[in-house]
């Protein structure tokens, strides 16, 4: 798969599953992946996925830079 998959923790604790399309060996990728632990800044949209006929919401990462 060439998709990466993370998990957003929001400051109070919220998780969010996150996904970026074709973003493995790419920049985005590597600095999703490279980032845990990391502050960032994410552009993107929600979206409903039905995954195991289970609905969840997952946020759809189009890009990504490191907070200051």
């Amino acid at each position: 798969t060439s998709h990466v998959k993370i998990t957003l923790e929001a400051m109070d604790g919220a998780r969010l599953d996150g996904i970026a399309f074709r973003a493995a060996d790419t920049a985005l990728g590597d600095f999703l992946l490279n980032g845990r632990g990391q502050t960032m800044h994410l552009a993107g949209t929600l979206s409903l996925d039905h995954w195991q006929g289970s609905p969840r919401v997952q946020f759809r990462v189009l890009d990504a830079a490191k907070a200051p």
